[in-house]
């Protein structure tokens, strides 16, 4: 069950990367103001698919909650 049992996280170098310098939330696509300040007020995660553990990118933590997959 892919719910219960999330595949691990995949990030390439260039995955890390990407993830350091995003100032915007690839889910809600607002400025993260140095995501601590973001639209918010959350902090910068990584939004990863539990499937397949492909990183899709920087979000917003609210945000990456939100676009959870509903079972």
């Amino acid at each position: 069950n892919y719910i219960d049992n999330p595949t691990p996280m995949i990030m390439t170098e260039e995955d890390h990367a990407n993830f350091e310098k995003a100032s915007v939330c690839h889910i809600c696509g607002m400025l993260g103001d140095e995501y601590g300040n973001g639209c918010y007020g959350d902090e910068k995660v990584r939004d990863h698919c539990h499937i397949t553990g492909k990183y899709r990118g920087a979000a917003h933590n609210s945000c990456n909650l939100k676009a959870k997959m509903n079972p």
